[in-house]
């Protein structure tokens, strides 16, 4: 499948000054360890079968707060309202309109909030794709995302009911009491 326009070069700017980046990148040593904000700015050249059209800008992962400005304009996100939160869950989306892809130029800022040691792990680059469209990758993301969960609740649901058979097999057996409780609960 098409993964659209990756962008993965950037222009890192943190309190401790600015420098080139390229993406992946953990950029935990750049910052302090304290809340702030820094950015990722690029001027990107949008490839001409991307052009005249809305386009989505997509960062499949990354467990940060993010907001986006196009041109020095903020962009609303799609999705999720992170205000006043440190982490977020899930890709981020934005929708650049055609006026802005029009011109085949554009200038992107991403403002980040760091609060813990992830927000500096930019370890899967932005890509842009026509409004509303997905790429493989997030497809798998939000199939992991979705069903890993389940997968888990299963797993630790029957742990702990074999723990549980386990410890009325043979009462000496505390200590698999003792589990199948700690699994049931964690499943819950």
């Amino acid at each position: 499948g098409d993964e659209g326009q990756v962008m993965s070069h950037y222009t890192f700017h943190g309190p401790r000054g600015t420098r080139a980046v390229d993406v992946p990148v953990h950029l935990n040593a750049d910052l302090p360890r304290s809340v702030i904000r820094y950015s990722l700015t690029a001027d990107v050249t949008i490839e001409p079968r991307l052009r005249n059209r809305d386009l989505d800008l997509v960062i499949p992962y990354l467990p940060a707060v993010v907001t986006l400005r196009v041109d020095g304009d903020p962009i609303p996100t799609l999705g999720y309202d992170d205000t006043g939160q440190l982490r977020h869950v899930g890709p981020h989306r934005w929708t650049i309109g055609r006026a802005l892809t029009a011109r085949g130029k554009v200038t992107l800022a991403l403002d980040i909030t760091y609060g813990w040691t992830q927000a500096a792990w930019i370890d899967v680059a932005p890509r842009l794709v026509p409004s509303g469209n997905s790429t493989p990758l997030m497809e798998r993301t939000r199939l992991f995302n979705d069903r890993g969960g389940w997968f888990g609740l299963i797993g630790l649901s029957e742990m702990g009911v074999t723990f549980l058979a386990v410890y009325f097999w043979d009462r000496r057996r505390r200590a698999y009491l003792w589990f199948a409780i700690q699994a049931l609960s964690a499943s819950f």
